[in-house]
């Protein structure tokens, strides 16, 4: 629960999340070469849209603690969720300073909804899962607002499944699976890039232009202990371009590293 929970990333840079003052700029994902590769060289990224991705529950469960840290990056506490919460697992172009306007790559925006509650010793996740999609680039007029890749669609899993605070899960098999017709998400977890890494991975795979993995991936302290959030919190995604039924195939990668600085570990 606590890796479902916690904002990832955390998507600002160089202003505190919480400072009401400002506008917090969006995290981009960047297009790499590989799981752990490195980012495309220039000019070749250009062509690829920027992406703003995120993983996060409402109602917010980040505690402000000092208005007067969010310049030293202090202003906010993570506590784990208590009660009914919606899970939101969004990956969207973003054109933020421009940096979308040469990409010459079609990308579907997608947006993901599933409810749940979290008691003292378990979670449940709920049976039905809403997913959303538009085009994200090239963006959209006001003519295209009735466009294919407009959709909305539910999954729908046999029952909602709690799951106690201290199951065991096997890495890279599904903790809960939905499908509608040829459709079905899947959540897993898998070993991540370095030793103490964990990716928490949505695998939506649809008949409507997309089929997308996308990771959450965390970092588990030694000294982790209930209560408190791990640290990182980067994301990756791939995104599988024979769903889009334009000609196109393989994968495009994109990933983003943790940036934290406004985040108390504990």
């Amino acid at each position: 629960m606590t890796m479902l929970e916690s904002k990832a990333p955390v998507y600002t840079i160089w202003v505190p999340q919480r400072a009401p003052i400002f506008r917090p700029r969006p995290n981009q994902m960047f297009a790499v070469s590989a799981r752990s590769g490195e980012i495309l060289p220039y000019p070749e990224y250009e062509k690829y849209p920027g992406i703003m991705a995120y993983s996060a529950i409402t109602p917010d469960n980040y505690v402000q603690i000092s208005p007067s840290g969010v310049y030293h990056g202090t202003s906010s506490r993570y506590q784990p969720a208590k009660g009914d919460f919606e899970l939101n697992v969004s990956t969207q172009v973003t054109n933020v300073f421009c940096i979308s306007c040469n990409s010459t790559q079609l990308f579907i925006n997608m947006t993901m909804t599933v409810k749940g509650h979290a008691g003292e010793n378990d979670f449940t996740l709920d049976e039905e899962m809403k997913i959303k999609t538009s085009r994200g680039w090239p963006m959209e007029d006001e003519s295209d607002k009735w466009n294919t890749y407009n959709r909305e669609f539910t999954l729908v899993s046999t029952q909602a499944q709690t799951f106690s605070r201290t199951a065991y899960f096997p890495a890279n098999l599904p903790i809960q699976t939905w499908r509608a017709g040829a459709g079905t998400a899947k959540l897993f977890w898998r070993p991540g890039p370095n030793t103490r890494d964990v990716d928490l991975c949505w695998d939506i795979m649809s008949d409507f232009n997309v089929n997308r993995l996308t990771c959450t991936t965390w970092t588990l302290q030694e000294d982790w202990k209930y209560g408190l959030r791990f640290s990182g919190g980067g994301m990756y995604m791939e995104d599988d371009r024979s769903a889009l039924y334009n000609g196109e195939t393989g994968k495009h990668l994109y990933r983003v590293d943790p940036t934290s600085i406004d985040l108390l570990h504990g």
